[in-house]
């Protein structure tokens, strides 16, 4: 990797990469399952496809070489709608010769299938180490055959600058772990910065997706796998939040958290605990705020 200045003015020094192995590792969908009809990488915002004469890889998709074969009647998916947030999630190419990638384009098959936020990585060695790079996220949905154009920013450094917030529930209240909406503050009884911002989740029972959980409707919920009591439910900022606070509205029940910790990761890989609580009993669906920390 080389590294390079801006010209016009002083500034931190840009990272340019040069590299034949990229993959999007995916962070954010709307619903259980994801699905790509098209995936495109570029090395300028607008420039060629460079995803034409090498080779398509994944993780644990199917059919990925139609996420690449320039066919929008076909199209590549998760072969899991459960472990949503394995870290075998991930579907990518070997590009014919290295280049950096800066821009991506997806081409959603189904609206709520279509990967909204996902971490960038490269590899130098074939793909034995990825290394993270940069982030992508909307909050604009898809439509059946849209396209969504990323210029993924490179990863934040800082707390302040975190865009990936999380609430990691190690205990819940003996049923399926559910959650009606989960939001992050700046002050108490502030603005919510989560409302329809692109949602993602460690597991997810299909019919139940990540994106329930900031739709901000008290009528629906996220929930976690089947007979599953602990997981983690994180929602991707367009911007950073730099939140204090932290609201969470429990589903009535035993699907409620009881234990947890509020998180922020830089690399979609390592997770930091700002705060968190023990013992929260006798939900009623009704929000409770947590902070500050």
């Amino acid at each position: 990797m080389t590294w390079l200045t801006n010209s016009y003015r002083f500034g931190p020094a840009v990272p340019v990469v040069s590299a034949t192995y990229w993959r999007i590792r995916i962070f954010g969908c709307d619903d259980g399952f994801q699905e790509l009809a098209e995936l495109e990488f570029a090395a300028s915002p607008g420039g060629a496809n460079l995803c034409t004469g090498g080779t398509a890889i994944h993780g644990d998709w199917i059919g990925w070489g139609s996420a690449f074969d320039g066919n929008t009647g076909t199209y590549a998916s998760r072969a899991s709608a459960d472990t949503i947030g394995a870290t075998t999630n991930w579907i990518g190419y070997v590009l014919p010769s290295a280049s950096d990638v800066v821009e991506v384009r997806i081409r959603a098959n189904t609206a709520n299938r279509g990967v909204r936020a996902f971490f960038l990585d490269y590899s130098l060695n074939a793909g034995a180490t990825w290394i993270p790079h940069r982030f992508g996220t909307t909050a604009s949905v898809y439509t059946i055959g849209s396209i969504q154009t990323f210029t993924p920013v490179l990863l934040p450094t800082t707390r302040a600058t975190a865009l990936c917030w999380s609430i990691n529930v190690t205990a819940n209240n003996t049923g399926w772990l559910s959650i009606l909406e989960f939001s992050v503050r700046t002050s108490s009884g502030g603005t919510n910065l989560s409302q329809g911002q692109a949602a993602w989740a460690s597991r997810c029972s299909n019919g139940n997706g990540p994106y329930l959980g900031v739709d901000n409707n008290t009528g629906t919920y996220w929930q976690s796998g089947i007979g599953v009591q602990t997981g983690r439910f994180i929602v991707n900022h367009v911007t950073a939040p730099n939140p204090t606070y932290f609201m969470v509205n429990g589903k009535a029940g035993n699907d409620a958290p009881k234990d947890f910790t509020f998180e922020y990761t830089l690399d979609g890989l390592t997770w930091t605990s700002v705060g968190g609580t023990t013992g929260q009993t006798g939900w009623s669906g009704a929000a409770r705020e947590f902070g500050p920390y």
